[in-house]
């Protein structure tokens, strides 16, 4: 049996040298945790370079684009625009729960340290009438801007 696999994967972290966003990547060697930048199409001189990143500022690509077209990372920050009923809005932060496999948005609107699957964008549409139900857009991330998650 052959599985066919369609996902992106791949990690930002914060370089240690310049506090620059790098993508790529990541590899974990010698007591350093390194994104490799992908840069297959340049030159043989300039493609694949490493980068040292601050270890806990790394974060996967959910998989997901916000309602900008921006990819989603675990550590951003975002805000769940719910059009049909704002009540259940709320703006958290971009986690992975290893107790049920997926990326979740984590917040206080229904209690302290609230999880919110995070699942694919069919999901955020309504079955019956074909309408977007809810979308998402990052304000930011808890290592630039940790005072955008707002206690409810």
């Amino acid at each position: 049996m052959r599985i066919k696999m369609n996902r992106t994967i791949k990690f930002r972290g914060k370089s240690a040298d310049n506090g620059k966003w790098i993508t790529g990547y990541y590899y974990h060697e010698c007591g350093n945790t390194y994104i490799v930048e992908d840069r297959q199409s340049l030159s043989e001189t300039s493609r694949n370079v490493p980068y040292v990143v601050i270890p806990e500022t790394v974060g996967q690509f959910t998989g997901l684009f916000d309602n900008n077209g921006k990819e989603i990372y675990e550590g951003d920050i975002v805000e769940r625009i719910v059009h049909q009923n704002p009540c259940f809005g709320f703006i958290g932060n971009v986690v992975f729960d290893s107790n049920i496999a997926l990326f979740c948005v984590e917040h206080n609107k229904f209690g302290s340290n609230s999880r919110t699957p995070f699942v694919m964008p069919d999901d955020w549409v309504d079955k019956y009438s074909n309408r977007l139900e809810c979308e998402f857009e990052i304000k930011g991330n808890i290592y630039d801007h940790p005072e955008l998650i707002k206690k409810e």
